[in-house]
């Protein structure tokens, strides 16, 4: 397609006879299909609607080729008449006018109509950022719609969220009110946010990670940020409400230093528990993907797996905190009981996963997963205090 230089100029009383031959030439063979042409009927219309002051005349080297019309108002113009002549067709006129028009009435809502029986037209403003939005009799009704850029991926966004990564289309400057949302928003969202998955997985644990690990993502809360915050609250309260003194009740050191190790072993899992707590999760989902290996999940998958339980852990542990602290005394009852309820989640969520057809063996292998997982918990804690205090 090669592109020809082109004027606009207005039009006079005198241009009526080439305005009809323009249209004529270039809208005949539609109008002819939809009502049939009557030269009679079609100079008495446009005669009716003759306007000078919202018509100008496309001239190439001072040759008429082409009209457009605009019809302005105070919150939209209407686009109309906007014919090129077959010999000037495909060489970028008619494409230079819309984008001008497009350009200077960026602020207003352009609208325009074309006949339904010309495919090429509705093509031509489609390409160009119009849309239908509705039709009326032989008509179809379509408006520009301007592309909003999508400011986190760069992808076009049409509808309220962006295809790509589903941010929402708009944004605007970042305040007070927006940090309150987003914060609430991820706590609270019906569909998506912590309370939500918290929810369903105290009720169908096992559901919730084979649906995220089918696809449904967007509807929970990520696995990995729900640990890492879990962890990180754990952590808080366990040393800075000094909880779990039952675990170390039981403890038997033996030699002049006793004390020293009990007090020295108690203050690194004070403060290294939430990194013990990510380490063990990578060496369980091994255990699981050994144990469970004809399920056919990866190892990836796996992981996301033992992800979730060990998030729930965390938050089966902060239900356990209040009587942690008020009643210490019962500190190694209360881990116990702590300890068998996540042990029951644990083998629950592993049977509705994997849904096998003999639960009773599939309840014995997850539970020996759970074991070896308590397991790995203690030895990566005694391998890290030695490393650190072997002196």
């Amino acid at each position: 397609m090669s592109k020809i230089n082109f004027i606009l100029r207005a039009s006079i009383e005198k241009d009526f006879e080439i305005i009809y031959s323009i249209k004529k030439n270039a809208l005949g063979e539609y109008i002819t299909k939809t009502w049939g042409w009557d030269e009679d009927f079609q100079r008495k219309m446009q005669a009716e609607e003759f306007n000078t002051e919202n018509i100008s005349i496309i001239e190439v080297n001072r040759i008429p080729v082409g009209t457009v019309g605009i019809i302005e108002n105070d919150n939209e113009i209407i686009v109309s008449r906007l014919y090129i002549i077959d010999k000037y067709q495909s060489n970028g006129i008619g494409s230079k006018i819309i984008k001008d028009i497009i350009s200077k009435y960026r602020n207003k809502t352009i609208k325009l109509g074309v006949l339904k029986v010309n495919p090429r037209a509705k093509e031509f403003y489609e390409r160009h950022g119009f849309k239908m939005i509705g039709e009326e009799n032989e008509h179809y009704k379509l408006k520009y719609i301007k592309d909003i850029i999508c400011l986190n991926c760069g992808a076009i966004i049409e509808q309220k969220f962006c295809p790509n990564c589903g941010q929402k289309k708009s944004t605007g400057r970042y305040t007070i009110r927006h940090i309150l949302n987003d914060f609430f928003h991820s706590f609270t969202h019906i569909d998506s946010g912590i309370l939500y998955l918290i929810k369903e997985q105290l009720l169908r644990p096992g559901i919730v990670v084979k649906e995220y690990i089918a696809g449904k993502r967007k509807k929970y809360f990520s696995p990995f940020q729900y640990m890492i915050l879990g962890a990180a609250i754990v952590t808080f309260f366990t040393v800075n409400l000094d909880l779990g003194t039952g675990l170390f009740g039981e403890l038997s050191v033996k030699g002049d230093n006793a004390d020293v190790v009990i007090r020295n072993l108690t203050a690194f899992i004070y403060r290294y528990i939430n990194i013990i707590l990510m380490l063990t999760v990578p060496l369980i989902a091994v255990y699981s993907r050994l144990l469970f290996r004809k399920s056919g999940y990866n190892y990836a998958e796996h992981l996301v797996l033992n992800t979730f339980v060990s998030a729930l852990r965390h938050l089966l542990f902060l239900f356990a905190v209040p009587f942690l602290y008020f009643f210490k005394e019962y500190s190694e009852n209360i881990l116990k009981i702590f300890v068998t309820v996540w042990s029951f989640y644990f083998i629950w969520t592993y049977v509705q996963f994997f849904k096998p057809k003999h639960k009773i063996w599939a309840g014995i292998k997850a539970f020996l997963v759970c074991y070896l997982f308590l397991i790995s918990n203690g030895l990566i804690i005694a391998v890290v205090y030695f490393i650190l205090f072997r002196k």
